[in-house]
């Protein structure tokens, strides 16, 4: 879901919410014997469906006022912050150590923060 809030000059653009539906412990092509040892493994045939909540919010100086806008044109503030509500992964047991550790769908480092600051030059 994209979700976009305007105020003044300051735009703040967010995903909201980004989700992972439940897939299952094993492949399609796996045999009976590594299916059955995998839901063993994991304790269910399907990994949880996973939700993480992301916001960010971009402030661009061309509309700067005063001696702001011409120093700080094409210049654009970007502050965010990645899986909000710290939400932690789900951990897969795996018969094959390939695939054993975090589904690769969530982040373990939980929430996370950036900043990043852009200026364009020229046109």
């Amino acid at each position: 879901m994209k979700c976009t809030l305007m105020y003044i000059i300051m735009q703040y653009d967010f995903d909201c919410v980004r989700t992972y539906d439940a897939s299952r412990v094993y492949t399609s092509t796996a045999s009976t014997t590594i299916r059955n040892t995998a839901v063993l493994s994991q304790g269910s045939a399907l990994i949880p469906t996973q939700t993480y909540h992301d916001v960010y919010g971009r402030y661009r100086f061309d509309n700067a006022p005063g001696f702001a806008r011409g120093l700080l044109e094409n210049t654009e503030l970007q502050v965010s912050v990645q899986n909000v509500l710290d939400t932690s992964p789900p951990i897969l047991a795996s018969v094959a150590s390939l695939y054993a550790g975090y589904a690769t769908e969530g982040d373990p480092r939980l929430r996370r923060y950036s900043i990043a600051f852009t200026k364009r030059f020229g046109r």
